[in-house]
């Protein structure tokens, strides 16, 4: 896994990396595909953007933990 500094927009890397979230409080975790997310949101989407925005699917709390995975060497 990498930090989220290592991508800028959803159309880094070709698109092809997923965004892994996780719950500070409940330690809920979700894959976030960023191919998925820039077919709503449009390819030139700022991933600082996105993250600001997140919040838990399950508790509700906006305290996320990001990382990106999947990134093809």
């Amino acid at each position: 896994m990498l930090p989220l500094s290592a991508v800028r927009q959803l159309s880094d890397f070709g698109g092809d990396f997923v965004l892994s979230v996780q719950c500070q409080a409940c330690r809920h975790e979700r894959p976030l595909p960023a191919r998925e997310l820039a077919q709503r949101l449009g390819r030139e989407a700022r991933v600082k953007d996105i993250v600001r925005r997140l919040r838990c699917s399950r508790c509700g709390v906006r305290d996320v933990d990001v990382q990106v995975a999947g990134v093809p060497r």
